[in-house]
Parts: C-alpha cells; sequence; structure tokens
C-alpha cells in the first residue's frame, strides 16, 4: 500500500513537471454581469387610428400633422346643428320631470288647484262641443251621400229606386253590369237607413259616438256603389264622347263628396275620443293635486325622470358621434379630414401616437430564461452614435414563440425610463440587457476554470496546485465568479503549455 501512494506521488510530480505557465491572472474583487444584446425597433407607447362612427359633413377640424394634442382634445366635428337640438330638447324635458316630481312632493297650493279646475272645465266645455258637431256632421253626410247616389249615379240609371234598377247603357262586361246594378238596390237602403239615424233622438252621447260609426259605414257601401259604377262606365260601348265625360265628371264629384263625408265622419269620432282622454287626464290632475302625491305616484314620477335621464343620455351618445377627440395625449401623425367634405362610418382619417416610446425586440430561445420583467438595459440608438445612451427596462415579454427565419423568439417591450425628444419612433435600437449581477464578487477568467471528474477546478500559480473551486455568476467580458476556494489577490493559470 505504501509503494502505491509512492508511486502515485511520483506521478503525479512529473506531471506538474510537464506544465508551464504560460499566462494567469489575479482573482479581483468586483460587479460580475450577465448580459444578453439584441436589436430592436422603437415605436410609440400608444398609436390610434380614429374615424366617425357615422357619415356625416366635416365641420370643424381643429390640428394639423405634427401637432400635439392632450387626451380628450377635440380633433375633427361633424355637422350637428340636429343631434345638439335633440340633446337640449332631452334635457328641457328631464328639466320639466324633475319640476313635476318636485311639485308633487310639495303638494299643490290653491293656485295651482284653482288652475286645474278651470283646465278640467275647458276641456269639458270642449269635449261637449264636439259631441255637439255630430248631427251636423251626420247630416252633412247624409246630403252628400243621397246627392252622389240620386243625382250623381242616377243620371246612369233607370227604376233607379226600384227593386231592378237598370243601367241606361250597355256595358262591354256583363258581371260589371250585374255589380252596378246590384249595388245600386243596396245603395238605396243604406241612403234610407241613413235617413233614418240622422233623424233619429242621440239621447246620450253614447248614441251620438254610434250614430259616427254607423254613419261611416253606411258611407262605405256608397262608395263601393260608385266604385262599381265607374268601373262599368269604363267599359260602355255604346255612349258618345260627351256622354261619356259628362257621366265620369258626375262620377268623380260624387266620389269627391261621399270621401269628405268619411273623413268629417272619422275626424269627429277620434276627435271625442282624443278629448274624452283630455277630459279624464285633466280630472285626474285635479285629484291629484287636491289630495297631495300618494307614495305610488311619486314613484311614476321618480320612473318618468330615470326614463328622460336615459333620453339625455341617448341624445348625447349620438351627439358624441359627431365628434372625433384624442384617446390618448400624443402627436398627430396623420390627418386626412377637409371642412365641407363627406366622410363614410369608420373611415380611417386621424392617426395619433403617443410622445412616450417603447422598443420592441425578439430575444432568441437560448437567451430568453435569462431575461425577466424589469431587467434593466443600456441601449444605443444608430441615429446617434454609439457613444450615446438610453436607459430602458423589460416591461413585458410575451409567452408564445415568433419564429424568425427558422429561429424561435419572444418579443419583449421594453419602456424608456425617461422622455427624450431625440427618441423617434422607428429607429434601430441596440440593447444590452443586464440579466444578473453579483456586487463584491470574486472572479477569474473563465478560461481559468477547468473541470475534472464533474467538479470545477483551477491551478494555483504559487504552486502549480489544481484547487476545486465552487463558481457563480458566468459574467458577459469572460469573466466567472467564485463563491469558494479562492482568496482576492491570488493568481491562477489562464494558459499552460505541456513540456
Amino acid at each position: 500500500m505504501g509503494a502505491v501512494v509512492i508511486v502515485l506521488g511520483l506521478f503525479f510530480y512529473a506531471t506538474r513537471d510537464k506544465i508551464e505557465p504560460v499566462s494567469f491572472a489575479k482573482v479581483k474583487l468586483g460587479t460580475v454581469s450577465e448580459e444578453v444584446t439584441v436589436t430592436g425597433t422603437v415605436k410609440s407607447k400608444e398609436a390610434v387610428v380614429l374615424a366617425f362612427e357615422k357619415t356625416g359633413k366635416v365641420r370643424k377640424i381643429n390640428i394639423e400633422v405634427g401637432d400635439k394634442v392632450e387626451r380628450g382634445n377635440l380633433l375633427v366635428a361633424l355637422e350637428n346643428e340636429v343631434e345638439i337640438s335633440l340633446v337640449e330638447d332631452a334635457e328641457a324635458k328631464l328639466a320639466s320631470k324633475q319640476a313635476h316630481y318636485e311639485d308633487l312632493r310639495a303638494g299643490g297650493s290653491l293656485e295651482e288647484i284653482n288652475l286645474k279646475e278651470s283646465g278640467l272645465a275647458k276641456a269639458i266645455a270642449d269635449l261637449a262641443a264636439d259631441y255637439d258637431t255630430v248631427i251636423n256632421v251626420l247630416l252633412d253626410a247624409f246630403n252628400k251621400a243621397d246627392n252622389a247616389v240620386r243625382r250623381q249615379a242616377d243620371s246612369l240609371f233607370s227604376n233607379s229606386s226600384s227593386a231592378s234598377p237598370k243601367l241606361n247603357f250597355t256595358a262591354g262586361n256583363q258581371q260589371y253590369k250585374t255589380d252596378a246594378e246590384n249595388e245600386r238596390f243596396n245603395a238605396e237602403g243604406a241612403l234610407n237607413s241613413f235617413k233614418k239615424l240622422v233623424q233619429g233622438d242621440f239621447e246620450t252621447r253614447t248614441d251620438s259616438e254610434n250614430a259616427l260609426v254607423e254613419a261611416k259605414k253606411y258611407l262605405l257601401s256608397i262608395n263601393d256603389f260608385l266604385f262599381k259604377i265607374n268601373r262599368a262606365l269604363d267599359t260602355s260601348i255604346n255612349l258618345s264622347d260627351t256622354v261619356l265625360t259628362a257621366g265620369k265628371d258626375a262620377l268623380n264629384t260624387a266620389r269627391t263628396n261621399v270621401n269628405t263625408a268619411i273623413t268629417n265622419t272619422t275626424d269627429t269620432a277620434q276627435a271625442i275620443t282624443i278629448q274624452k282622454v283630455t277630459v279624464e287626464t285633466a280630472r285626474n290632475d285635479l285629484k291629484l293635486t287636491q289630495a297631495g302625491a300618494t307614495p305610488e305616484v311619486l314613484v311614476g314620477a321618480l320612473a318618468d325622470i330615470q326614463s328622460a335621464a336615459a333620453s339625455v343620455k341617448n341624445a348625447r351618445a349620438v351627439l358624441a358621434k359627431t365628434y372625433i377627440t384624442s384617446p390618448i395625449s400624443g402627436i398627430v401623425t396623420k390627418q386626412d379630414a377637409k371642412v365641407g367634405e363627406i366622410v363614410g362610418a369608420n373611415a380611417p382619417i386621424i392617426a395619433v401616437a403617443s410622445d412616450n416610446f417603447k422598443i420592441e425586440a425578439f430575444v432568441p430561445e437560448v437567451d430568453v430564461a435569462k431575461i425577466s420583467v424589469g431587467n434593466e438595459a443600456n441601449v444605443t440608438l444608430d441615429a446617434y452614435g454609439s457613444d450615446v445612451y438610453f436607459n430602458a427596462r423589460i416591461i413585458k415579454i410575451d409567452p408564445a414563440e415568433t419564429t424568425l427565419d427558422g429561429v424561435p423568439t419572444y418579443k419583449t417591450t421594453l419602456e424608456f425610463e425617461k422622455n427624450d425628444e431625440r427618441i423617434r419612433s422607428g429607429l434601430t435600437a441596440n440593447i444590452t440587457l443586464t440579466t444578473a449581477k453579483r456586487e463584491n464578487a470574486l472572479s477569474v477568467p473563465t478560461r481559468a476554470v477547468f473541470e475534472m471528474d464533474g467538479k470545477k477546478f483551477v491551478r494555483v500559480l504559487k504552486n502549480g496546485e489544481e484547487r476545486e473551486v465552487v463558481v457563480g455568476l458566468k459574467g458577459s467580458t469572460g469573466e466567472i465568479e467564485v463563491i469558494s476556494g479562492l482568496m482576492e489577490g491570488e493568481s491562477v493559470l489562464t494558459s499552460v503549455k505541456t513540456k
């Protein structure tokens, strides 16, 4: 066993004699930094392209390309007088609803009660006047219908009032002839019933309303008769032009008069219906003013306020679509609008880019594990040379890869720590990222460290000793951190030659 030790010792001694130092370096105390170098492009931190949501004519332009704008500044406006008036109208209605609610809460004054009573009295008087007109409307309608049939239309019939009225001309269409003669018989019955209706007593207002309904039915029946006689006349084959023209003129006059009567009857019925609602509303308003608002009424008034407020909101939203305002602070980079020009909906006309910038770079997969959000960076821009530095910091690393020239990379975004007027979008940026740093660390050149049996060693210059060391961070300038195994000032071999 002792012989083996001696032999091994002689072997290592002989081996050391064959190594001759060529260069060495001292163990230094300082900073060891790991860095990643990439190239990127400067871009605006925010950029927006703006358009109107609706088509319209440009009324006003407040900016040009190159102008600085703040968030919320008005850039371009369309003609919007209608939209402005709608907002004003909605706001006025909201104010009215709010005032009404406050009045309800306060309760009605004697003056308000008197006013409501006067309003109700007038509504009742107006309704009575509407009912009073019914008989005159019915008489006028009957006279127009009677004249239309027994004067204008009957010039084309013989035995018109009998059970078998006959056309006094030959119609080319037998069915039209039969229809006209049958309708003349029906018209006679309608006129007789209409006359009895007009001569009757309207004891109640309901009787007057029902009479208007019945009168309209008779008028529509007469109108149908006039249509069918006119249709038969169009096929006449034995009338002279003079007689035909006279007959058509008479029928046209008759139909016009009957249509007028229908309109008058309908309008009178509608006026009564509307005025009845007006009376009921006035009566309820008076009761409400006299009794004061109930909780239910107040809830309804509040609902009216909410509805009116929603209308204001909607009107303002429509008005807002006639303006383009800047959503960011920055520089106008595009302005294609012209006063008086029609611009289409969603057509891009304005672009704004922020005046603070970011850098986008693509870090290869071999380096992406070294970087993290918050890493500091020194940046140079090609436009200003390699001796002008700007400070930046990583703010985002995309989780998904982007393949460039077949190499997986990861888009990394940095922001400048300070705004600088020299920085512009589109500039090429050379980025040195500090991914790790050790302060007050011992270090030696990386080439001084070698591996043997899975362990790290260095050769100490003083006696050629192969000393085991524990290493740490590998610096970007060729040095490596030594955690243990060496002391500051010791010298280690960085290259040797064998004798």
